[in-house]
């Protein structure tokens, strides 16, 4: 019996690799070839493997349903992309300044002009301060005069000029201007220091040399201001909603220069080692503070044409980390003007040395 159903099965079962194999021979397409036993059995056997693939893919999870009971529940089929986790948002970065950019800072209080407020306030009348205030001396103001200097920032080097003019009618004008900078092998660098243009204007009263009005420029804009309202005693801004008090011998940071000057030239037994000349100075940003230079000794330095000079050394120190240094050596021969200046940052350590080429008396 056995050999039996093996000789009628056997054909039937090799037909479809037949006609597979032997299409163009007379055979019958594969497509066309009847639905046997073995074809029946191979197309249950992949349906098989298609469902246990999908129950891979969408496997049973179980959630408990009320009542303790367990009920079985078919993850919804989706496109790979889809079932990959969405991304949280990332948190904000944190601002963190450039290596080498301070922070914005906020003007100093300073104290002891505070304290100078307090006493014109209750001074005797006609607002003359007591000894909180800063200061007066004798002054002798310089004629008209036009200062150049060469000028040293880091790798950058430019130049600068002075220009101070007396009137007749006792109203001054001092300016500083900055020109372009080269590095050591001439390319082009910036100096931020130079690059404005500085104004100071007012008169000259009884403690010397008297501001109006100080202006930083550029590019032929007026940007910051600083304006001594003797009118109202205090000192005020464009741009800073805040005042200072203005006391006697006030100046701004460009005038004190000349009024450094104008005391030596008016005494100069002034400089002597040791001996401390104050002064409020006044920015154009909202900030002022009291300046005390005091006299360090006296030094030959080089003038203008290389001829040997001989200068008293003023240091100005610090407050804080944005307030400069100030050295300075004055040349009596020169009306006590100035024939260096270097103005250091405590933040960086970063120096701009001024030294003088020129001197005009126009």
């Amino acid at each position: 019996m056995l050999l039996a159903h093996a000789w009628v099965l056997g054909p039937c079962a090799l037909a479809p690799d037949r006609a597979v194999l032997s299409d163009g021979d007379g055979a019958m397409p594969a497509s066309a070839a009847p639905v046997t036993s073995a074809s029946a059995l191979s197309t249950i056997s992949l349906e098989v493997r298609q469902i246990a693939t999908a129950a891979a893919i969408e496997r049973p999870t179980p959630a408990a349903a009320p009542g303790g009971a367990v009920r079985t529940t078919l993850a919804r089929s989706m496109p790979l992309r889809e079932q990959m986790p969405v991304p949280m948002p990332m948190p904000m970065a944190l601002s963190i300044p450039e290596p080498g950019r301070p922070a914005p800072a906020e003007p100093p209080d300073d104290a002891d002009i505070a304290s100078a407020a307090a006493a014109v306030a209750a001074g005797p009348p006609g607002g003359v301060p007591s000894a909180a205030a800063p200061p007066t001396y004798a002054t002798a103001p310089p004629p008209s005069f036009d200062l150049h200097y060469d000028v040293r920032r880091g790798p950058a080097e430019g130049r600068a000029q002075i220009r101070w003019r007396v009137h007749d009618d006792g109203r001054y004008l001092l300016e500083m201007r900055g020109s372009g900078a080269a590095g050591a092998a001439g390319t082009p660098v910036a100096m931020a220091a130079l690059t404005p243009h500085w104004t100071s204007r007012g008169t000259l009263d009884a403690d010397g040399i008297a501001p109006e009005r100080f202006a930083v420029s550029r590019r032929g804009r007026e940007r910051h201001a600083a304006n001594f309202r003797r009118d109202a005693g205090i000192v005020s801004f464009a741009g800073p909603a805040r005042t200072w008090p203005l006391v006697g011998g006030a100046q701004d940071r460009l005038s004190w220069i000349v009024q450094l000057a104008s005391v030596l030239q008016a005494d100069p037994a002034r400089a002597a080692e040791g001996a401390q000349i104050s002064m409020m100075v006044v920015g154009a940003h909202g900030d002022a503070g009291l300046w005390t230079f005091t006299v360090q000794q006296q030094v030959a330095v080089e003038g203008p044409g290389g001829e040997p000079l001989h200068a008293w050394q003023l240091l100005r120190e610090s407050t804080h980390a944005h307030d400069p240094q100030v050295q300075v050596w004055l040349a009596p021969s020169l009306h006590h003007l100035p024939v260096r200046v270097r103005l250091t940052l405590p933040r960086n350590g970063e120096s701009t040395e001024m030294r003088l080429s020129a001197l005009q008396f126009p």
